[in-house]
């Protein structure tokens, strides 16, 4: 058996999500989480969907920026 170093083994760490480009975001508002089935503060994309700056879940349906869902 391997005597002990006091050294560990670094963890993986999964890869950083990208950050958003400016030219993606639209604008930031309120809207419906579905992952967390609350309304969060949400990135409006310029493709039509959202980003939740709580959890990171990416939402494809198109809901304007204020709009209910």
């Amino acid at each position: 058996m391997a005597k002990p170093t006091g050294h560990h083994r670094g963890g993986h760490r999964p890869a950083p999500e990208p950050m958003l480009r400016p030219t993606e975001a639209l604008v930031s508002d309120i809207a419906w989480c579905p992952a967390e089935r609350t309304e969060r503060l949400h990135a409006f994309l310029a493709t039509g969907g959202r980003v939740c700056w709580t959890c990171r879940t990416i939402t494809t349906t198109p809901t304007p920026p204020g709009g209910a869902e």
